[in-house]
């Protein structure tokens, strides 16, 4: 069954056929993408040494549930624990009461959305955290 792509999914796809090419010039093998936009390769030792491969996988895929377009990101300093209030206009909140994973973040700078979009940024972080060390990793001859 194949299905129905958005237009911000379909520009996923695109963009992250494009990133595997980039994979493969950059030497990585099995550079991959499969059906839910996950990206996948790995780098394979440049030495002599007997060291094993270093696995990426990355996701661009964003839910079909919330928007991605039109982010308004919101930074908020040293977060107290409290609740968020992301939209006051549609009084939409994030509370730790619902959230718990939230207090582990006390003290420290949050990004959230006006919660009517998804950031996305696990999926940039991801990608990046995938190239930077190829692009190191594979100029490196030892």
């Amino acid at each position: 069954m194949t299905r129905m792509l958005s237009l911000p999914q379909r520009k996923q796809f695109d963009l992250a056929k494009v990133l595997v090419k980039e994979l493969t010039e950059l030497g990585l093998q099995d550079a991959s993408l499969d059906e839910n936009c996950y990206m996948m390769a790995t780098l394979p030792a440049n030495t002599t040494n007997k060291i094993p491969a270093i696995g990426f996988i990355a996701h661009m895929d964003t839910s079909p549930d919330a928007c991605g377009t039109h982010v308004k990101p919101r930074i908020i300093q040293a977060y107290d624990g409290k609740e968020i209030l992301l939209n006051k206009e549609l009084n939409l909140h994030m509370n730790p009461v619902d959230f718990p994973e939230l207090k582990k973040y006390v003290g420290q700078e949050l990004i959230v959305s006006d919660g009517t979009t998804l950031l996305g940024a696990d999926d940039k972080a991801g990608i990046g955290q995938s190239w930077l060390p190829s692009r190191f990793w594979s100029n490196i001859p030892s």
